[in-house]
């Protein structure tokens, strides 16, 4: 072989590499998104995250598997399992999810000698795939907003709330406590204090700075667009909305209420007074139905379906969220 041909042979070899290089950074790279971008609804984030609905996917932690990360159709269609984690918190965005670990509740963990991270902040691929523990302390409460992974760990045995951008970069503690982040709107946190009192407060992401929302013995305080939606501890825990744009407070109803979910037209709630049931209604506490009796450990809400799970015996019903249909058991396990 001439030297000329050595080194054409050469030349396109190193730009070979070079192109392997670039479709590889972009393959693997993490895009920027915009800064208010948010990963799931203050409602489902208020039941621990654990539906998420994007794209006309819905991810989950299935009760019928540990918990673990699935994904399917909004038609309860095409069911995959993503993840062997037990999860929470989950939040997706673009193409990627992102979420909290937590093997420790695995039923098999001391069985099995169960290897790796037990905690996590996590993000992967909307297919399970590229799985990476950005932030692989204890942590609880996570949740997503603009570029950042916000959530509450321990650092020195003390709660803090802390964040890490979507890279895995620039970790540091936001605030020296443990404040609840279920609902971020405008780059603040809406929150029921659990302190000194129970107000609902506005904190300011970049300042840190507290401002009183808000007088009252509230509890799960959320904002869903221009209204706050709260339990009213000094009204035996009835849910109730403050209209932000009129200031006329509604009470939804007397019923003493354990968690609930706010999606569009409608909310579900969990019951524990007069009886233990969950129920829907529109906005404005009309058309109240009776769904379900019993009690539940989550209320999920997507476009097309919201999700319970029953809290004893771990089964997961459906009912259609626009309120009209019929209450459904299902088992979703990967087809």
């Amino acid at each position: 072989m001439n030297k000329a041909k050595r080194i054409i042979i050469l030349i396109v070899v190193i730009i070979a590499i070079i192109g392997l290089i670039i479709i590889g950074y972009f393959i693997t790279r993490i895009p920027k998104n915009p800064a208010d971008a948010t990963g799931n609804t203050a409602g489902n984030m208020l039941n621990g995250g654990s539906f998420c609905e994007h794209e006309g996917r819905i991810y989950f932690a299935n009760p019928y598997d540990d918990n673990c990360l699935y994904s399917m159709k909004s038609d309860c269609t095409d069911i995959r399992k993503l993840s062997d984690d037990t999860v929470s918190c989950i939040n997706v965005y673009g193409k990627y999810i992102y979420y909290v670990r937590n093997n420790s509740l695995k039923m098999d963990v001391t069985n099995t000698g169960f290897k790796g991270q037990i905690f996590a902040v996590v993000r992967c691929r909307t297919n399970g795939k590229q799985s990476q523990g950005i932030y692989t302390g204890l942590s609880w409460d996570m949740n997503f907003y603009g570029n950042n992974l916000i959530f509450n760990t321990v650092e020195e045995s003390k709660n803090v709330t802390a964040t890490i951008d979507i890279t895995g970069e620039d970790y540091r503690i936001l605030f020296e406590d443990d404040i609840d982040n279920m609902c971020i709107h405008d780059n603040k946190f809406y929150y029921s204090s659990n302190l000194e009192d129970h107000n609902v407060y506005v904190r300011d992401i970049e300042s840190g700075s507290d401002q009183l929302y808000m007088e009252g013995n509230t509890y799960q305080a959320i904002r869903v667009d221009d209204v706050l939606y709260y339990l009213d501890m000094n009204n035996d825990y009835a849910l109730t909305k403050v209209n932000l744009t009129t200031n006329v407070r509604s009470v939804l109803t007397n019923d003493r209420v354990v968690r609930y979910n706010v999606y569009g037209n409608m909310i579900f709630y969990q019951s524990e007074d007069p009886v233990h049931e969950v129920v829907c209604m529109d906005v404005n506490g009309n058309n109240r139905r009776s769904l379900y009796a019993g009690d539940v450990s989550t209320i999920g809400c997507t476009s097309k379906y919201t999700f319970w799970v029953d809290l004893k015996s771990n089964t997961m019903y459906r009912y259609p969220t626009n309120g009209n249909g019929t209450v459904e058991k299902i088992t979703l396990m990967a087809e």
